[in-house]
This record gives structure tokens, sequence and C-alpha cells, in this order.
């Protein structure tokens, strides 16, 4: 599985859009935040949806996961392919887990998946240098949580 996983983000790493990639911002510039830290949305995003599926409210999590965290993890994903693709493959193993566990509803297993999720995602922003998961400290996935 982490072999096709992996092909998808190479894929999708050469499937490029063609545009110019964004120069990162500088401090005391008028840039956005977004441009400054361009997963921070979704971080903080993915933290509201694992407290969602914490609280067996599948449906809000779904939709704070598809509106506002799903691209940008495929984003991440490419990103993290080009320093570390096990980190990539294990972000979109991990962000294929909890699609499927949203398809299905089980409040447990929607629950552990975003755990799982917030961890890799974590890792994954780690790996490229990017501010981390805010909840990730609390998952009993993250890496602090693992003594590592």
């Amino acid at each position: 599985m982490a072999a096709a996983v992996l092909t998808g983000v190479l894929t999708l790493a050469a499937c490029g859009s063609g545009e110019t990639p964004e120069t990162p911002a500088t401090p005391g510039t008028d840039e956005t935040d977004e441009t400054a830290d361009p997963y921070g949305t979704a971080a903080t995003a993915l933290c509201d949806a694992a407290g969602h599926a914490r609280a067996a409210d599948a449906d809000a999590a779904d939709t704070v996961f598809y509106d506002l965290v799903h691209q940008p993890l495929h984003d991440l994903a490419v990103e993290a392919a080009e320093s570390d693709r096990a980190v990539a493959a294990s972000l979109l193993e991990a962000k294929e887990a909890v699609e499927s566990s949203l398809g299905d509803a089980d409040p447990a297993s929607v629950s552990d998946d975003f755990e799982q999720l917030v961890a890799a995602t974590d890792q994954a922003l780690a790996t490229t240098s990017h501010p981390g998961v805010p909840c990730a400290t609390t998952s009993r996935y993250s890496r602090g949580a693992q003594g590592t």
C-alpha cells in the first residue's frame, strides 16, 4: 500500500500546476500569514476536525476535513516527498484512513484515525520545516507521547 501511496505522491508532484512557487515571507513584510505558514489554517482545522471526531460528531469532522484540511494535506505530502518519501507515504496513508473511516462513520474508528493523522501531519510539517499541528502534543500518537 505504501508503494501505491508513494506513486500517488510522485504523480502529484510531476503534474504540478506550472505556476511559479511562492517565495517564503520575510519577517516585517506585508505578506499574509498564509504565505508565511501555508499549512497553518489546515493544521488548526485538523485539530478542530479531530475534536469533532472525539465528540462523535462525524458530520462536523467530515465538513471541516474536506473544506479546510484535505487539499493542503495533498500539497504537504508532495512537499514532504522531496526530502522524505516515507513521511509523505505515512501522511497519505493516515489521510486515506480518515477518508475511509468518515465513510463508515464508526465514532471510535474516526477518532482514532484522526489522532493518527494529527501525528502524521505533525511529522510531515517537521520534515518540511513548517510549524507543527497545535494539538499534536495531546495526541497519543504524537512524537512527544512516544518519547521521541
